[in-house]
């Protein structure tokens, strides 16, 4: 048990290295995060990355609409079936 007398020093310390804490805190939020450059998400195997020139309706995703302009990835047959029509374009290597 802690002795009356240092009660008061103790709670002084504890309040102290609680806004030691806070300041820390504080201190970190004020920096400014650093820029994270993140490429485009990797494209699933057996699909391929296409830039709509029409409205699409992709079937193997419950009739997903596509609007032209949109990129998306398609299913490879499906995919090169709309670059073959005109209604799209690949994008990317």
């Amino acid at each position: 048990m802690i002795e009356p007398a240092t009660k008061p020093a103790a709670r002084i310390a504890a309040t102290r290295a609680d806004i030691t804490d806070l300041l820390a805190v504080l201190q970190r939020m004020d920096e400014p995060l650093a820029a994270v450059e993140v490429g485009p998400a990797p494209v699933p195997e057996g699909y391929v990355r296409i830039r709509a020139l029409a409205t699409l309706v992709d079937r193997d995703r419950l009739n997903h609409i596509v609007h032209r302009g949109d990129v998306y990835d398609f299913a490879e047959d499906a995919a090169n079936d709309f670059i073959k029509r005109k209604a799209a374009e690949p994008v990317g290597a």
